[in-house]
């Protein structure tokens, strides 16, 4: 099979995980209808979730239902922790580990201390009553990229108040954990902003090597009054690229600045 530079530009920016689709099955097979929170207004918020197409869009609800549903899981399943205990175990990758095997096992021996209909349902319950608090009552204001955000932190930016100069963000972006958009949460005491993910992203046909494509996260200088700051900031959170030109008849085809070096005097 033979990839173009355009098919493996949309494969690097995927922001699905197929994998959500067996866990979704699972839970809205094992919820208890009758007892959730306002039957009627409680089957939109289950539509939502069935019209998902798995992406985790920013501008989707479902994402914002489901991950926070698993989240509210997870808690019930672990309440027996501190909330010390309980934070530190959510910063580890076995945690999405436990949950899925757990969710997708019905003879799991969790299930034999906790019920399995109950836990769903009141976890679901839960889902909704945060996602009011956060986002308000109506779920069209539910996007994904109200709750997942970045932001991009310059070393004089981690200083109070001086991250509002040279800090970049928070902004709303697509992706999760577990998807090759990697645009991952660490812990829950943050919600769901991001604190990981591709740190470039970079493509090279061999057969023309001199014609490449990457991109970096906000731009290619420290420099706040930088013109190179964040100018790729837009093409990133987009999935876009920008030409490279290795070729140095291009190079000098394209140049607009010159950046001397020079020894100390």
């Amino acid at each position: 099979q033979l990839w173009s530079t355009d098919e493996l530009k949309e494969v690097q920016t995927l922001s699905v995980n197929l994998e959500n689709k067996l866990i979704l099955t699972e839970l809205l097979k094992g919820i208890d209808f009758q007892n959730l929170w306002k039957k009627g207004r409680s089957k939109s918020y289950l539509e939502i979730l069935k019209k998902w197409d798995y992406i985790s869009d920013q501008h989707s609800a479902a994402p914002s239902i489901y991950y926070t549903w698993c989240r509210e899981i997870t808690k019930i399943l672990l309440s027996d922790l501190t909330p010390e205990e309980f934070e530190t175990y959510s910063t580890l990758p076995s945690h999405w580990n436990f949950f899925k095997r757990v969710v997708l096992n019905e003879q799991s021996k969790w299930w034999r201390r906790y019920n399995r209909t109950k836990v769903f349902t009141e976890s679901f319950n839960n889902t909704i009553e945060t996602l009011r608090q956060q986002l308000g009552d109506d779920p069209n204001g539910w996007a994904w990229g109200h709750l997942h955000t970045i932001e991009f932190s310059h070393p004089l930016g981690k200083i109070k108040p001086l991250n509002k100069f040279f800090n970049i963000g928070p902004i709303s972006i697509s992706g999760a954990a577990n998807e090759i958009n990697n645009f991952k949460s660490v812990g829950q005491k943050d919600g769901f902003k991001v604190k990981a993910g591709a740190s470039t992203r970079r493509i090279i046909d061999f057969a023309h090597p001199e014609k490449a494509f990457f991109i970096l996260p906000v731009g290619n200088s420290g420099h706040i009054f930088s013109p190179f700051y964040k100018d790729q900031l837009d093409l990133f959170v987009h999935g876009l690229y920008r030409e490279a030109w290795l070729d140095e008849k291009d190079i000098k085809g394209h140049k607009s600045h010159t950046l001397y070096l020079l020894p100390a005097k």
